[in-house]
């Protein structure tokens, strides 16, 4: 589906390579539902695809995510950041791309599961699973 939203080979070819790419096909699913627009999820996707670059390169597994590992990518990393300049360092932007990515990815999400719950939490979530 990232087709839809990227044209160019190269771009496909290295987003295609990320170690979210599997996230960022269940992110662009959503956001297809949820009504975003091309540029917001280009944007997203963008931002998504820096994080994974950072994850890669500090050895860091998807598996293994929690919101500390984003909390170090935006307080260590984006304030020093020497990135390729296609990589947007908007500091809003990536922390909703961010918590996206966590609130919709099932690989992820695995590590939300210490957080508690509230009972209206519990049943929105089983109204998601069952729809």
């Amino acid at each position: 589906m990232l087709e839809n939203y990227f044209k160019r080979p190269r771009v496909l070819d290295r987003m295609k390579a990320n170690v979210l790419y599997p996230q960022m096909q269940e992110l662009i699913n959503y956001f297809n539902d949820s009504g975003y627009s091309i540029y917001t999820i280009q944007s997203y996707m963008q931002k998504i695809e820096h994080f994974g670059n950072w994850l890669k390169t500090n050895h860091i597994t998807v598996s293994s995510i929690t919101k500390n590992t984003i909390i170090s990518f935006i307080n260590d990393h984006l304030p020093n950041c020497q990135c390729a300049p296609l990589h947007s360092c908007g500091l809003k932007e990536i922390r909703a791309a961010l918590n996206l990515l966590l609130y919709t990815s099932s690989s992820i999400k695995i590590k939300q599961k210490h957080a508690r719950k509230t009972p209206i939490e519990k049943e929105i979530q089983k109204f998601r699973y069952y729809w």
